[in-house]
Order: C-alpha cells, then sequence, then structure tokens
C-alpha cells in the first residue's frame, strides 16, 4: 500500500479545489465549479484549456438575502473569513477587531468610511435598562378573596405588583390602571378578564422561555373578556358604561401591546362613539379623566402618521398646562399636535388661503410660547421621577416643533432648524435612564428626519431600549419597520439624483402611506 505524503496530500486538495479560497472575481463557470480561476481575460486559463465560453458577471446580493440563507453580508462576511486560518502551512495572521461602535450599538450601515475602522464610539451608548422589578408571580390572599384560582390569583397579583407600575411614568395616586381598574374588576367579569389577560402577556413578554404558555393563556382570558363585554352591551345597551369602557380601555390597550393589532382603532371608535353620547354620565370625574386621556392620546399621536380625522373633540383635562404622569405631556400641548395634523389636509395646495397662514403663525406662536408644569402631586415624588417627567415633556415638545415644521412648511432633513432640533432631542433621550411607551411617538417623529449614519445608528440603540418595556414591544416593533422604510427610500431617491416635485411633505409622501393602524402612544 502507497501514502501519500503530506505534501503530495496538499497539491491534490489545491488542485481539486478543496481548502482552496477561490476567487471571488472569477469566472462564471469557475464559480459554479468551485475551483480557482486565473482571472485572465476575455478568457480565463480553464474557460480557454476547455474550449469553454468565459464570462465575468457582478452580482449584487441585498443584506436580506444573506440573512434568509444565514451568512454574514458584506464585510462582516470578510472579517469572518479572514479568522478562520488554518495553521498548517500557512503564515498566522493578526485578527483585526470589529470597531467598537459595532459592538456598543449591534447594528451598522455598508456605506462606511476610513473613520469606522478607527475603533471609536460614534455616541456613548447609554445602557438599557429594564426599569422593572423583579417580580415573580405569586399567589396571595387574591386567589381566595376573590374566588380566582390558583393560576389567576397569580395572573393578578402580576399585575397589581407589576403591570401597573410599568403603564405610566410615575406610579403615584393618580396611576387609574391601579386605582379605577383594579377595584373594578373585582366586580365586573369582563374587567377582571382583561386585567388576567395584560398580566399574561406581559408574562409571555418577559419571560418567554418558560414552560408555562402565558400567550395562549393571556388569548382564553381575551376571549372571555370580549365575550362579556358583547354580553353587557347586548344585556343593558350599556347603560352602565363604566365598566363598559374600562373594557374597551383595557381590550385597546392589550391588542396594542400584542404586536400592535389592527383591532385596537375598533376599540377606541367604540369608546369615542359612547362617549360623544350626551346621554352617557360617568359617575366618577376621575374616571371619565383617566378613559379619555388613554383614547384621546392614541387617537392624537397614531392620527400623525395616518392622517385621519380626530375621534375625539373635548377632553376631560382638569389642568390643560399640567404635564399627565401617563401620557407624557399637557393637554394643550396635545392640542397643538392635533390641530397641526388636521392642518395637513389644507397643505396640499401651494397657494395658501389668508385663513390657513394665520393658522400656522398661531400654532407656531403656541409652540414657541408653551410652558408645560408639573403636576400638583409632584411635590410628594423623589428628584429623579419629576427630572425623568420633566425630560419627558421637554422631548414631546420639541418632536412637535420637527413635526410642525415639516408637516406644514415640508422642511428637509439637512435644514439647519431641524437639524438643531434633532440634535437638541439626542441629548436629552441620552441622558435619560429608561424609556416607556410615552417616549415612543418622539423618538419616532425624530428619527424620521436623520440622515447621518451615526444618528440612525443612535436612534436604533433608542428603539432597542424602547423594546426593553413591555407595554412599547408592539407598537415600537411597527414604528421601527415604517422608520427603515422612510430611511431606504430616501436613500434610493437621493442615489437616484430625484427630486420630489409633487408639492407634498415627507409626511404625505412616505410615512402616511405605510402607517395605516399604526399606534405611537
Amino acid at each position: 500500500m502507497v501514502h501519500d505524503s503530506p505534501a503530495r496530500s496538499e497539491d491534490a486538495s489545491v488542485a481539486s479545489g478543496r481548502r482552496v479560497k477561490h476567487s471571488r472575481q472569477g469566472c462564471v463557470l469557475c464559480k459554479a465549479r468551485r475551483i480557482r480561476c486565473s482571472e485572465e481575460k476575455p478568457s480565463c486559463a480553464r474557460c480557454a484549456k476547455d474550449g469553454r465560453t468565459c464570462e465575468y458577471i457582478v452580482r449584487l446580493t441585498w443584506e436580506e438575502d444573506s440573512l434568509s440563507r444565514g451568512v454574514k453580508h458584506g464585510r462582516a462576511a470578510r472579517s469572518r473569513s479572514a479568522d478562520r486560518i488554518s495553521s498548517s502551512g500557512m503564515a498566522e495572521r493578526s485578527q483585526i477587531s470589529a470597531p467598537q461602535y459595532m459592538k456598543d450599538y449591534g447594528s451598522y450601515f455598508i456605506n462606511t468610511n476610513a473613520s469606522d475602522l478607527e475603533g471609536k464610539p460614534i455616541h456613548k451608548a447609554t445602557a438599557c435598562i429594564r426599569y422593572r422589578r423583579p417580580v415573580i408571580p405569586r399567589t396571595l390572599n387574591s386567589a381566595r378573596v376573590y374566588g380566582l384560582s390558583s393560576m389567576d390569583g397569580a395572573l393578578f397579583q402580576y399585575y397589581q405588583s407589576q403591570v401597573c407600575h410599568d403603564l405610566t411614568l410615575v406610579d403615584d395616586i393618580s396611576n387609574g390602571y391601579r386605582h379605577i381598574v383594579l377595584p373594578m374588576s373585582t366586580t365586573y367579569e369582563s374587567v377582571m378578564e382583561s386585567v388576567l389577560a395584560m398580566a399574561a402577556l406581559y408574562l409571555d413578554l418577559n419571560t418567554p422561555s418558560t414552560s408555562t404558555d402565558y400567550y395562549a393563556i393571556a388569548l382564553r382570558h381575551k376571549q372571555k373578556a370580549l365575550n362579556g363585554l358583547r354580553q353587557d352591551l347586548a344585556t343593558d345597551g350599556g347603560a352602565h358604561t363604566d365598566h363598559v369602557l374600562v373594557s374597551m380601555l383595557m381590550l385597546c390597550l392589550l391588542d396594542i401591546t400584542d404586536g400592535c393589532q389592527t383591532s385596537w382603532p375598533q376599540h377606541l371608535s367604540a369608546a369615542a362613539k359612547i362617549l360623544s353620547d350626551r346621554s352617557v354620565d360617568l359617575r366618577e370625574p376621575s374616571l371619565a379623566s383617566f378613559i379619555s386621556k388613554f383614547f384621546a392620546a392614541r387617537d392624537v399621536m397614531s392620527r400623525t402618521a395616518c392622517g385621519a380625522r380626530s375621534k375625539f373633540k373635548q377632553i376631560a383635562w382638569q389642568q390643560p398646562h399640567e404635564i399627565d404622569n401617563t401620557v407624557g405631556c399637557s393637554y394643550e400641548l396635545m392640542e397643538i399636535i392635533s390641530s397641526i395634523t388636521d392642518l395637513t389636509s389644507y397643505m396640499t395646495d401651494i397657494n395658501q388661503n389668508i385663513a390657513t397662514t394665520q393658522k400656522l403663525v398661531e400654532i407656531e406662536t403656541q409652540l414657541d410660547n408653551l410652558i408645560q408644569t408639573l403636576p400638583s402631586s409632584s411635590s410628594s415624588l423623589p428628584p429623579t421621577e419629576t427630572t425623568f417627567l420633566s425630560s419627558t415633556s421637554k422631548i414631546i415638545h420639541v418632536a412637535t416643533k420637527i413635526y410642525f415644521y415639516t408637516a406644514l412648511h415640508s422642511a428637509l432633513p439637512c435644514t439647519y432648524l431641524i437639524r438643531s432640533l434633532v440634535r437638541e432631542q439626542m441629548s436629552v433621550i441620552e441622558s435619560m435612564p429608561y424609556l416607556r411607551s410615552a417616549h415612543l411617538w418622539s423618538i419616532f417623529v425624530t428619527a424620521l428626519y436623520v440622515s447621518a449614519d451615526e444618528e440612525r445608528i443612535f436612534f436604533l440603540r433608542q428603539f432597542d431600549r424602547l423594546e426593553a418595556a413591555s407595554a412599547a414591544i408592539g407598537p415600537t416593533q411597527a414604528a421601527k419597520a415604517v422608520l427603515e422604510r422612510v430611511w431606504k427610500r430616501r436613500d434610493l431617491e437621493v442615489d437616484a439624483g430625484k427630486a420630489d416635485e409633487s408639492g407634498l411633505s415627507d409626511w404625505a409622501r412616505l410615512v402616511r402611506p405605510l402607517s395605516d393602524g399604526l399606534s405611537l402612544a
């Protein structure tokens, strides 16, 4: 028996094409046969020897195609190949570490430059803090007191200790999820089922690797809540509207949290119809304020993206200058945002009439002179929470200015004023210790009007931080998908050298066609 020598084996493997790095610039036939190509033109050595037609083509691969095949894309693929170096018969090569900002942010863009290889972070990465108290669902006295099963008692306790805390910016006496919804759930079955569904959904989002299928439990409780709501409406025609509206509120919130389901606007429309009925008289003023604020905030913020008509004309807001602990801004600012959206429907004609011009000046004056005050209950709050509430109101205020100038004056990302407002937003957002669903609209509006790669990476990082809040996971993912589509559309227009001549703002051209059913609150 004759054994090949190591040198002979190496030559054979090279000849057969194995363990040989074939050229990226080789011809089509050599690539198909996975052999080394001499890259000679018009015909390489192998094709000339075999009498074949030699062709060279350039194949463009999108990043989505690479991900679907489970391979890395672009420079990432090259760096991975460079790291896999055989130790036999080859010189040692030094490994080049990835740029530091890629490690910090977890994402980067292909159109990089030489400064990206210096390893310096573009922005100081803010730690993604999950501002939650680690709560394990336990069955306390709730199961015995309210006649709940062991599992339902654990869900009820989890809602009380964890969910109520996460659904508001400041968890104090004004938290309607704790001080209005919880007491009502002990009396009305539909409200109780919606509370249990919300708790199970939160557990599914926070602990997805557990052996318990909390999502299936959430769906079962949601179906029971819907059945109970239908029965209440059919029995007495919704005469006892307090718990009916609270059930609609919780089901609407459940649909938004669960991947931003398209059914959430139906609950909003039904609640708006009930609240607009003058014969409806809610028993408690605090209940009327809580319900109207919840639905109005989602109506106002979502309309900025889709441009729909307002469903709420009046909101039960006692102090219009005070910052609401759940919404994050004042009623006066929400009215300004709603007015801007209403005015965009009249801005398609370049020749504006006098009334429209006067309204523009009026809104701009309101924005410049707006003063938002902390709520009266803030005196008992720690300084960190009052600072957080003030910062939230500030970024919503600045985002409203960006929305005003871009939607009504067609300002572009390169406009000096917009760039100044974006930098101001980034400074405030970076200083915030955590983010909640109340920050989604501000971050979405600001991110739409950034153009530099480092700014885009910064805001992608903020979307990651938003997903750390359970209530914001669904709408954040939907808003992020819209944002990335708008970025791509802008980049393609710039690359093609096309200038828009429609006279429409980017909101009308790019955002609204993609944003039907999008929740931003």
